[in-house]
């Protein structure tokens, strides 16, 4: 054997490593020097070598539920289109409101992708409202008229 290469362990060697466990320091200069570390503590060390990056967030998103896009009866059109009315001209100061919207599936491995999606509630001033275009910024997001369920201003 060269210096470079390490030695050859067998299968059944391996398995006599795994069956001893950790090596056990009671009272001994090492234990004193190297107390024994929470498994939680030594989890955070390890973390950054996880080899399933991202698994965690993959299975959170498998969780999530989703639902079929609702449909919008006249009556709710009528009042979207009221609401949509008011703030168009009130646009330039930014009034505040919260709107419920249609938030469609946008992970391409989920099975809801293009399918299904959620309702989501974002509240705070309106930035910018385009009717040509058909949306409105609020809180740094895009949201397109076809997706808006219900716009509530806040001073209406």
């Amino acid at each position: 054997m060269k210096n470079n290469e390490l030695p050859e362990i067998s299968d059944d060697e391996y398995e006599s490593l795994s069956r001893r466990g950790r090596p056990q320091h009671q009272g001994d200069y090492f234990s004193l020097r190297h107390p024994a570390m929470p498994a939680g503590k030594r989890a955070k060390i390890f973390a950054p070598f996880a080899a399933l990056t991202g698994f965690s967030e993959e299975i959170a998103g498998k969780e999530k539920l989703y639902e079929v896009r609702p449909e919008k009866d006249e009556e709710t059109i009528a009042a979207l289109d009221q609401s949509l009315h008011i703030l168009q001209e009130r646009i330039r100061f930014h009034p505040a409101a919260e709107i419920i919207f249609f938030q469609p599936c946008e992970d391409r491995n989920h099975e809801a992708y293009g399918i299904l999606g959620s309702r989501e509630t974002i509240a705070g001033p309106v930035q910018e409202m385009d009717v040509i275009r058909r949306f409105l910024r609020i809180g740094g997001r895009v949201i397109s008229f076809d997706d808006l369920l219900t716009v509530q201003l806040a001073d209406a």
